[in-house]
């Protein structure tokens, strides 16, 4: 049974798209792991993580990821 609105991608035909959200997804590691970011950072990096957990089981694009990572990078950087 599919779930509404799933999107099925094949991960071997889009090694641009992975690497680009491993390294998202580190960089908001990184931040969600600093005992000093705020409590926003923190909040948006793990959006971020949230939708690259998706991206890699199938449910969402790398341009789903790439938005929130463009809003954790508003939020960042003041």
């Amino acid at each position: 049974m599919m779930l509404q609105g799933r999107r099925e991608y094949d991960m071997s035909q889009l090694p641009d798209d992975v690497s680009r959200v491993d390294q998202m997804e580190r960089r908001a590691l990184a931040v969600f792991c600093n005992k000093d970011a705020t409590s926003v950072e923190k909040s948006v990096a793990r959006a971020v993580l949230t939708e690259a957990n998706l991206f890699k089981r199938g449910i969402c694009s790398a341009l789903d990821v790439e938005l929130k990572y463009s809003q954790f990078w508003r939020v960042s950087v003041k």
